[in-house]
C-alpha cells in the first residue's frame, strides 16, 4: 500500500506509487508470454526457430522504443492516450498467442506485441525520472523497478501454474487480462506531471547529456556495457525455459524457478537503490556485472534443475543493482525535455541485446549445447564491467536537497 503521500525534494512518492502498481500489473501480463511463448513451438522446430521468437520480439521492441521514445516526448502530459492504446494491443495479442504453434505465425505476434510494448517503458521510467530528485533518484526507480519485479512474479508462477492445472490459453488470458487492468489503473492515476516536473533550479543545477563533454565519456559506455550483458543474458532467456525442461523441470517448477529471481528482486529492488544513491551508480552497476558473470557460469554448471534455485538468488540481486544504478544514471545526465529518449535509448541497449543474443544462442546451441553459450555469455559480462569503469557519473551529493521520509514507499 502506499503509506503516506509527499513531494519533498521533488520526490512525489504517491504518483510513483500508482505508476508502479501499473508496472506491476503490465509485467505480470508480459511476463507471461516471455515465460511460456517458447513452451508453444513443438521441440522438433529446434532450437533455433524458438530463439528467433525472441528476436523478432525486441527487434521490433527496439524500433518502438525509438519511435515511442521521441513521440511521449513530444506529447508531455498528453502522452498517456498513447501509452494506453499500446497496452491494449499487447493484451490482444496474449489473448492470441496460445492458438498459434507455427514458428512465423508466434513471431509475428510477438514482433507486434513488442513494438507496442515499447509505449508503456519509457513513458513510465521517465514520468518516475521526472517525480525524483538526484540524491533519491536511485530510491525511486527502485520503487519504480520492483513493480515490474512483483508483476514477472506472479506472471510466472501463476502463468505456470494455470498452464499445468487448466491450459496455456488460460494463461494468456489471465496475461491479457492482468495487462488491461494495467492500462485503466494508469489512466485513473492520472499523473498530470508530464516529463517536466521539477522546479527550475534543480533542472539547471542537474547534469545534462546535451553538454557534449558529457555524451561519449558516460552515455555511450552505459548503453555499450548494457548491450553487452544483455547480448549474453538474451541469448539465455530465449531457451531458458527449454533448458530447464532438459533438466527435468516440470512447466510448475519452471514457474517457481523463475519466481525465485523475482522474490529476490522485490526484496532487494529499493535496497539496491538505495546503495546507488549512497556509493554511486558505476560501483553499483560494475559489481552487478560481475555477479551476473557468475550467475551464468554457474547455470552452465548446474546438473540439475534444484541446483538453479540458489543461482537465482545471485540473478536477482545482479539485476537488482544493474537495472536501478543504470536507469538512475540515465535520469541523473538526461536533460528534462528528452527524459522519454534517452530512456527509450537505454532500453534499446538492452533489447539490441535480446535481438543479437538470441540469434547467437540458436547458432552455438545448436553446435555445441547451450552450457557453452551460458559460459560465452559470462565472459560477455566480464567484458561489460570493464566498459563500465569508462563511465563519468556525475556528483550528485552537490545538488541541493534535504532528507526523503523513511515510511514512504512503495509496500506491496
Amino acid at each position: 500500500m502506499v503509506e503516506a503521500a509527499s513531494s519533498l525534494d521533488g520526490v512525489k512518492i504517491d504518483v510513483i506509487s500508482r505508476i508502479a502498481y501499473a508496472n506491476l500489473l503490465a509485467s505480470a501480463g508480459v511476463g507471461l508470454a516471455i515465460a511460456y511463448t517458447q513452451l508453444l513451438v513443438p521441440v522438433e522446430a529446434g532450437f533455433l526457430a524458438i530463439s528467433l521468437l525472441t528476436t523478432a520480439y525486441y527487434g521490433f521492441h527496439v524500433i518502438g522504443l525509438n519511435v515511442f521514445g521521441k513521440l511521449l516526448d513530444r506529447a508531455g502530459g498528453k502522452a498517456l492516450p498513447i501509452v494506453f492504446i499500446g497496452l491494449l494491443v499487447v493484451a490482444v495479442i496474449n489473448v492470441l498467442l496460445p492458438f498459434f504453434e507455427n514458428p512465423l505465425q508466434l513471431g509475428v505476434l510477438r514482433a507486434v506485441q513488442g513494438l507496442f510494448w515499447a509505449a508503456f517503458i519509457p513513458a513510465t521510467s521517465a514520468m518516475v525520472t521526472s517525480l525524483s530528485t538526484p540524491v533519491f533518484r536511485g530510491r525511486a526507480m527502485g520503487i519504480y523497478n520492483r513493480g515490474a519485479s512483483i508483476g514477472m512474479l506472479l506472471g510466472f508462477f501463476v502463468g505456470g501454474f494455470l498452464a499445468d492445472a487448466l491450459s496455456f490459453k488460460a494463461t494468456f488470458l489471465m496475461g491479457a487480462l492482468l495487462v488491461g487492468v494495467s492500462a485503466v489503473t494508469l489512466i485513473m492515476s492520472r499523473p498530470k506531471a508530464g516529463f517536466n516536473v521539477l522546479d527550475e533550479e534543480t533542472v539547471k543545477s542537474t547534469p545534462s547529456i546535451s553538454t557534449p563533454r558529457i555524451v561519449t565519456p558516460s552515455i555511450a559506455p552505459l548503453y555499450l556495457c548494457l548491450f553487452l550483458r544483455h547480448t549474453g543474458a538474451g541469448g539465455i532467456w530465449a531457451l531458458f525455459s527449454v533448458y530447464l525442461s532438459s533438466l527435468g523441470a516440470s512447466k510448475t517448477q519452471i514457474g517457481f524457478i523463475y519466481a525465485v529471481n523475482l522474490v529476490t528482486q522485490t526484496a532487494f529492488m529499493v535496497q539496491a537503490g538505495k546503495l546507488s544513491d549512497r556509493f554511486g551508480r558505476k560501483i553499483t552497476l560494475t559489481i552487478a556485472l560481475l555477479l551476473s558473470a557468475l550467475t551464468f557460469i554457474a547455470y552452465a554448471l548446474a546438473p540439475n534443475a534444484y541446483l538453479i534455485v540458489p543461482v537465482q538468488v545471485v540473478l536477482g540481486v545482479s539485476w537488482s543493482m544493474l537495472i536501478t544504478s543504470s536507469t538512475a544514471l540515465a535520469g541523473d545526465l538526461a536533460p528534462s525535455e528528452r527524459r522519454a529518449e534517452v530512456m527509450g535509448r537505454l532500453f534499446t541497449a538492452l533489447s539490441l541485446g535480446s535481438v543479437v543474443g538470441p540469434v547467437i544462442s540458436g547458432f552455438v546451441s545448436s553446435v555445441t549445447g547451450i552450457r557453452i553459450y551460458m559460459v560465452l555469455a559470462a565472459i560477455q559480462s566480464l567484458a561489460a564491467s570493464i566498459v563500465a569503469s569508462l563511465i563519468k557519473e556525475p556528483n550528485i551529493k552537490s545538488i541541493p536537497s534535504g532528507r526523503l521520509r523513511a515510511n514512504l514507499a512503495f509496500n506491496p
